[in-house]
């Protein structure tokens, strides 16, 4: 009897566990800053956007982004294991824009996690490959993410 009443327990808190972890934030590996005017909220739309397009490119981001914040530079940038995003990238108005910066900012960040020293260009280059390669697995790519990373690639890679 002690035995069966042991593990109706067990099951018990195996399910509270379980429905415990389905209801955590998706995204709770990596820290967004929440600046206000709905740019976190935007962040989580950029990276559910990157998850439901492509699992891997999700968890490369995952595995080599811990924080997301922001900063007043001309073009958004990374240091260490963060992504720092302008504010002229949020009133693009563009969750894939967010996105494409996520996924490409990852890369350079692996990068610098392993060590591997490339020319800027050489990097850049890889980089706006790998973000040309997930734009072209969103459902429908905006015109302009596509032009921008055709012209990239063409002045990074030749």
């Amino acid at each position: 009897m002690f035995i069966y009443v042991c593990n109706i327990n067990t099951m018990k808190h195996l399910l509270f566990f379980s429905l415990l972890l389905l209801t955590t934030p998706i995204f709770s590996q990596i820290k967004v800053e929440d600046v206000g005017d709905g740019w976190k909220n935007k962040i989580e739309l950029a990276l559910d956007l990157i998850k439901r397009t492509d699992s891997n490119y999700y968890n490369h981001v995952i595995d080599n982004c811990e924080h997301i914040g922001f900063w007043a530079g001309k073009y958004s940038t990374n240091e260490g294991t963060s992504i720092y995003m302008t504010k002229y990238d949020f009133e693009m108005n563009s969750i894939q824009n967010l996105a494409c910066i996520i996924v490409h900012e990852s890369k350079h960040i692996e990068f610098s996690k392993n060590k591997i020293i490339l020319s800027e260009k050489e990097e850049e280059c890889i980089c706006y490959k790998y973000e040309k390669e997930f734009l072209f697995k969103v459902e429908i790519p905006e015109r302009r993410l596509l032009e921008n990373v055709f012209y990239r690639i063409e002045s990074f890679c030749n």
